[in-house]
């Protein structure tokens, strides 16, 4: 019963603030308190030793922002209970999804990630959604006849929208469909695999921040095998036949139920 320090989100919402919040107990109980004094303690210890980091001694004599702050959100003292997907196989490598696909009962294939060896993040973050799309393609080809269905998270494109970097976001699709999705235009079909393609929410290099605008959502189903749609983008997905739905209508709709 705890909030957590990030204004961004509260409440289910998204909203743009200037500066950082405080984690706050959600009732009377002095446990409740107990428990935010203690976050706010650790993360106020935690921002002296990173502000002192080399690293972060070097970001700023370069004029860069220091990475000196932890933002927490989301407590919680016991796992989710959540819907089982035996049959799955998920190919992650962030925590959150590597966590939410084990506690789903998928089995999770993953990777380590590229170490950040310089001041320049996008470096990095090419790095890591290149090797994303690598083992993506080669845990998709040894293991797809043990599943009924995959799971592949890409995270890499959220980061130029927060960052207003429209064309870093282009240029990070574009490798995303010269790789992943050239594997999946001909892994797919010679297979009779459905392939779903959408996103968990809108990040609009507008706002710099998670937005309520639908997202598209491209359902190839082998069935029907040439799609009437030549191009995927949210002007073509506002006159598909799958329609307008909600995120908890989505896997029955496009059929992935088992």
């Amino acid at each position: 019963m705890v909030s957590g320090n990030d204004s961004t989100y509260e409440m289910g919402m998204s909203k743009n603030v200037n500066k950082i919040g405080i984690c706050k107990p959600k009732d009377d109980d002095e446990n409740s308190q107990y428990t935010a004094n203690i976050v706010n303690e650790f993360v106020e210890k935690a921002y002296e030793v990173l502000n002192n980091h080399p690293v972060n001694e070097e970001r700023k004599r370069k004029g860069l922002m220091p990475a000196n702050f932890l933002l927490v959100r989301g407590a919680g003292i016991e796992p989710p209970k959540l819907k089982i997907y035996k049959k799955w196989m998920s190919v992650n490598y962030m925590p959150l999804e590597i966590g939410f696909s084990k506690v789903s009962g998928m089995e999770n294939f993953s990777f380590d990630y590229p170490d950040l060896e310089n001041m320049d993040v996008y470096k990095n973050l090419h790095e890591g959604l290149k090797r994303a799309c690598n083992y993506s393609i080669k845990y998709l080809s040894k293991n797809y006849k043990k599943f009924d269905y995959a799971y592949i998270h890409i995270k890499e494109t959220d980061i130029p929208g927060h960052d207003n970097k429209p064309l870093e976001k282009k240029e990070m699709i574009e490798y995303l469909d010269s790789t992943l999705f050239s594997f999946l235009r001909k892994f797919a079909p010679s297979r009779e695999i459905s392939v779903v393609v959408t996103a968990d929410h809108s990040t609009p290099c507008k706002f710099k921040n998670h937005t309520a605008d639908p997202v598209p959502v491209l359902f190839y189903n082998p069935k029907n095998s040439i799609p009437r749609e030549k191009r995927f983008n949210e002007r073509e997905a506002q006159f598909g036949n799958l329609g307008k739905m909600n995120g908890s209508e989505f896997l029955k709709k496009v059929g992935f139920v088992k």
